[in-house]
Protein backbone atom coordinates (compact mmCIF):
# COMPACT_ATOMS: atom_id res chain seq x y z
CA UNK A 1 0.00 0.00 0.00
CA UNK A 2 1.24 3.73 -0.99
CA UNK A 3 2.00 5.72 2.18
CA UNK A 4 1.37 9.50 1.78
CA UNK A 5 4.59 10.90 1.26
CA UNK A 6 5.04 8.42 -1.84
CA UNK A 7 2.09 9.31 -3.90
CA UNK A 8 3.29 13.20 -2.97
CA UNK A 9 7.01 12.23 -4.43
CA UNK A 10 5.17 10.32 -7.28
CA UNK A 11 2.94 13.48 -8.23
CA UNK A 12 0.30 11.21 -7.98
CA UNK A 13 -1.78 13.47 -4.54
CA UNK A 14 -5.14 14.61 -5.82
CA UNK A 15 -5.63 16.53 -3.20
CA UNK A 16 -5.90 20.46 -4.27
CA UNK A 17 -5.02 21.79 -1.71
CA UNK A 18 -1.54 20.03 -1.46
CA UNK A 19 -1.15 19.90 -4.97
CA UNK A 20 0.12 16.84 -6.96
CA UNK A 21 3.40 16.65 -5.82
CA UNK A 22 3.33 18.24 -2.56
CA UNK A 23 4.17 21.62 -4.02
CA UNK A 24 1.12 23.98 -2.74
CA UNK A 25 1.35 22.62 1.05
CA UNK A 26 3.65 20.21 2.83
CA UNK A 27 1.96 17.27 4.42
CA UNK A 28 3.81 18.37 7.43
CA UNK A 29 1.58 21.19 7.61
CA UNK A 30 -1.72 20.07 6.06
CA UNK A 31 -1.94 16.90 8.23
CA UNK A 32 -1.76 18.72 11.62
CA UNK A 33 -3.62 21.76 10.89
CA UNK A 34 -6.66 19.73 9.27
CA UNK A 35 -6.82 17.55 12.21
CA UNK A 36 -6.68 20.64 14.55
CA UNK A 37 -9.34 22.69 12.24
CA UNK A 38 -12.17 19.48 12.12
CA UNK A 39 -11.83 18.79 15.99
CA UNK A 40 -12.41 22.80 16.32
CA UNK A 41 -15.35 22.25 13.87
CA UNK A 42 -16.61 19.49 15.49
CA UNK A 43 -16.31 20.89 19.26
CA UNK A 44 -18.52 23.94 17.93
CA UNK A 45 -21.28 22.00 16.28
CA UNK A 46 -24.22 20.73 18.19
CA UNK A 47 -23.56 16.77 18.50
CA UNK A 48 -26.58 15.83 16.14
CA UNK A 49 -24.69 18.10 12.97
CA UNK A 50 -20.97 16.57 14.70
CA UNK A 51 -22.36 13.51 13.75
CA UNK A 52 -23.09 14.23 10.19
CA UNK A 53 -19.72 16.39 9.91
CA UNK A 54 -17.92 13.53 10.65
CA UNK A 55 -19.37 10.99 8.79
CA UNK A 56 -18.66 13.06 5.85
CA UNK A 57 -15.22 14.10 6.59
CA UNK A 58 -14.28 10.21 7.55
CA UNK A 59 -16.13 9.32 3.84
CA UNK A 60 -14.49 11.81 2.26
CA UNK A 61 -10.87 11.09 3.50
CA UNK A 62 -11.45 7.32 2.48
CA UNK A 63 -12.62 7.90 -0.73
CA UNK A 64 -9.38 10.65 -1.27
CA UNK A 65 -7.03 7.51 0.26
CA UNK A 66 -8.45 4.79 -2.13
CA UNK A 67 -8.75 7.20 -5.20
CA UNK A 68 -4.65 8.33 -4.74
CA UNK A 69 -4.04 4.65 -3.84
CA UNK A 70 -5.86 3.94 -7.53
CA UNK A 71 -3.85 6.51 -8.91
CA UNK A 72 -0.34 5.64 -8.19
CA UNK A 73 -1.17 1.92 -8.88
CA UNK A 74 -2.71 2.52 -12.62
CA UNK A 75 0.63 5.10 -12.93
CA UNK A 76 3.07 2.47 -11.53
CA UNK A 77 1.43 -0.05 -14.51
CA UNK A 78 2.27 2.25 -17.35
CA UNK A 79 5.88 4.01 -17.95
CA UNK A 80 6.70 7.46 -16.07
CA UNK A 81 5.98 10.43 -17.90
CA UNK A 82 8.37 12.53 -15.62
CA UNK A 83 10.23 11.61 -12.69
CA UNK A 84 10.84 14.21 -10.43
CA UNK A 85 13.50 12.34 -8.53
CA UNK A 86 15.93 13.24 -11.39
CA UNK A 87 16.49 16.95 -10.18
CA UNK A 88 18.04 15.28 -7.07
CA UNK A 89 20.74 13.22 -8.58
CA UNK A 90 24.13 13.87 -7.94
CA UNK A 91 25.87 16.01 -11.01
CA UNK A 92 28.61 13.75 -11.21
CA UNK A 93 26.81 10.21 -10.72
CA UNK A 94 26.07 8.46 -13.93
CA UNK A 95 24.73 5.55 -12.11
CA UNK A 96 21.30 7.93 -11.99
CA UNK A 97 20.86 6.39 -8.08
CA UNK A 98 19.48 8.98 -5.77
CA UNK A 99 22.18 10.42 -3.57
CA UNK A 100 21.40 10.09 -0.06
CA UNK A 101 18.44 7.17 -0.97
CA UNK A 102 18.73 3.77 0.48
CA UNK A 103 19.96 2.89 -2.85
CA UNK A 104 22.85 5.00 -3.05
CA UNK A 105 25.90 2.84 -2.02
CA UNK A 106 27.84 5.77 -0.21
Amino acid sequence: MPTATSIVATCAELNPIVGRCGERVPLAVYVPVGFALHAAVAWMLPPRWRDVFQGLTVATEALAIGLNASTRAARDRRAPTCDRRANLRHAGDASGRLVGSSRDPR
